[in-house]
């Protein structure tokens, strides 16, 4: 299960990688999103698998998940609405 964890992690980053490197030169509000995505799924992969999360009792898990999903929507939004992308 980790080394599945792991090779999933690394197809993430290579992804992130060249949406990067492409995408985010010009400030493209999409591709920064999709950064921001790639981001979110890698630390819920780190604490489902690595942190034994998905062994946790689902209040905890709930409050993880929505935590970042939170975290990301902020953050999102922040660079939206700033004009940072511009």
């Amino acid at each position: 299960m980790l080394f599945r964890t792991w090779a999933i992690l690394v197809a993430l980053t290579v992804a992130a990688m060249l949406i990067g490197a492409g995408g985010t030169a010009g400030g493209n509000l999409l591709a920064r999103g999709a950064l921001l995505g790639i981001t979110v799924l890698k630390a819920s992969a780190v604490l489902r698998n690595f942190l034994e999360l998905r062994e946790a009792p689902r209040g905890w898990q709930a409050f993880f998940y929505l935590y970042l999903a939170l975290l990301g929507g902020l953050i999102f939004s922040a660079l939206a609405v700033s004009g940072w992308h511009e």
